[in-house]
């Protein structure tokens, strides 16, 4: 017998080695080719590998069939979950994960969730007709083939939640039939390609959770169709780029957890279509666009720990359809603008941590759909606007660490849905108003670091399911009642002053 030949040494069938030993161990189903020199060795129908006389012709180009058998053996396909019909005689679209079309070409091999353990071989830039092509949620390894480039009918190409690693291909760009490209969840490194911004029909592209570096693309601008654009958790550097702008069709935008720097692009206000943007936990400077308060479909907005700075444009008062909005942990300054009131559909709003003053405006009492309302570790001065208590979906109330003053108003006795209450470092007076004892929901109540508080804890409170009680700090005091007590000592994060007994 000649030498023998896989599919080229870079195969994945591991080279003249790997291929002789599976030669040999099926041996007895090997059958000569003629006019070739060669032996093929068949499962079933299925041609392999061949011993061939180096001084002979090479075999034609590779069938469907040759190459899904490639990627079985590549992919340990004897331990896939399902790998019914493969290796067998019968036709190839009736294979598990596979479909042909018509002339029994290749267009779809889904295979998802599947246990394919192994690499990618690169033969499968062979299947001229492959429109689908969806390998998520396995355990490959090694890199994405750059043949995958020549593709001409690929329409998607789904690789996420792998652990393939190198770079993305440059290739990738002259997919011109792509639609989604979702490479999340890899080890893969290096920078995004600026090819990729030629994808003129590109819908979706995915790059999450891999480790590339360098900046983003400008040419990514150029992709007129695109509607999701999402490439959070990297190590990507360097401003946004201003191309972003013309994006006209993107709805999703998340480029959070990365290392971006410069300010936030006033052209993001261009997005007309744009539902949810995410910047968080970047190296962001300067100011808060006010163009973004152009964005009317705009659903979510995360700004999040940031160096922003300067006011909250009254501006995003203009977001009729917004139902979160996210600035914390930046350094804002001045008051909460009223504006942010008109926001009927606001579910959450998030301030904390910033260097923000004034009052809190009565008119975020009026945010009838809010759930959450978190402005703690500010400057906010004066008292608690009443007008809280008409926000009866809200379940958290985080005010903590302000410089807040007056009473507690009774009115927030009137938050059915309340489960958290934290006001806690703060110069509110006076006596916890007994309206409290209401919140059947409230889990956790903190008053603690107040020190203007004083008297009595009000006997409706026995009431409460409470887990985390904080009042540490105050002249608060628990009567000398042995239900009362009795309930107190109950809770299991209970944290009162050192004199905690009415005299």
């Amino acid at each position: 017998m000649g030498a023998v030949r896989g599919f080229g040494l870079g195969s994945p069938l591991g080279g003249p080695d790997r291929a002789a030993a599976i030669v040999e161990r099926h041996r007895h189903l090997t059958k000569p080719l003629l006019a070739t020199g060669c032996s093929w060795l068949r499962l079933g129908a299925v041609l392999l590998v061949a011993a061939c006389d180096s001084s002979k012709p090479e075999p034609p180009g590779l069938s469907g069939r040759e190459v899904l058998a490639l990627l079985y053996e590549s992919t340990d396909g004897g331990e896939w979950e399902n790998n019914d019909g493969w290796l067998s005689d019968d036709e190839i679209g009736t294979w598990f994960g596979v479909e042909t079309d018509d002339a029994g070409q290749v267009v779809s091999i889904a295979l998802a969730g599947n246990n394919l353990v192994g690499t990618i071989p690169p033969e499968l830039g062979s299947l001229s007709s492959l429109e689908y092509l969806s390998l998520p949620v396995n355990s490959l390894t090694g890199p994405i083939p750059p043949e995958l480039g020549n593709l001409p009918s690929l329409e998607d190409l789904a690789l996420w939640d792998n652990a393939l690693t190198g770079p993305i291909p440059p290739e990738l760009g002259n997919l011109s039939s792509l639609e989604d490209l979702a490479l999340w969840d890899n080890s893969l490194t290096g920078p995004i390609p600026p090819e990729l911004g030629n994808l003129s029909n590109l819908e979706d592209l995915k790059l999450d959770n891999n480790p590339l570096t360098g900046p983003i693309p400008p040419e990514l601008g150029n992709l007129a169709s695109l509607d999701e654009l999402s490439l959070r958790t990297n190590r990507l550097t360097g401003p946004i780029p201003t191309e972003l702008g013309s994006l006209s069709n993107l709805e999703y935008l998340d480029l959070s957890e990365n290392s971006l720097t410069g300010r936030i692009p006033p052209e993001l206000g261009n997005l007309s279509s744009l539902e949810f943007l995410s910047l968080y936990y970047n190296r962001l400077r300067g100011l808060v666009p006010t163009e973004l308060g152009s964005l009317s479909d705009l659903e979510y907005l995360n700004l999040d720990l940031n160096s922003l700075s300067g006011p909250i444009p009254p501006e995003l008062g203009n977001l009729v359809s917004l139902e979160g909005l996210s600035l914390r942990s930046n350094r804002l300054t001045g008051p909460i603008p009223p504006e942010l009131g008109n926001l009927s559909r606001l579910e959450f709003l998030e301030l904390s941590f910033n260097s923000l003053t004034r009052p809190i405006p009565s008119e975020l009492g009026s945010l009838s759909s809010l759930e959450e309302l978190r402005l703690s570790g500010n400057s906010v001065t004066g008292p608690i606007p009443p007008e809280l208590g008409s926000l009866s979906s809200l379940r958290i109330l985080w005010l903590s660490r302000n410089s807040l003053t007056g009473r507690i108003p009774p009115e927030l006795g009137s938050l059915s849905s309340l489960e958290e209450l934290r006001l806690s470092g703060n110069f509110v007076t006076g006596p916890i108003p007994p309206e409290l004892g209401s919140l059947w929901l409230l889990d956790w109540l903190d008053v603690s670091e107040a020190s203007s508080l004083w008297g009595p804890l009000p006997a409706e409170l026995v009431g409460l399911d409470l887990a985390t009680f904080r009042w540490h700090g105050t002249s608060l005091c628990a009567p000398d009642d042995p239900a009362f007590l009795s309930w107190l000592t109950s809770i299991r994060s209970h944290s009162p002053p050192g004199r905690w007994r009415c005299q």
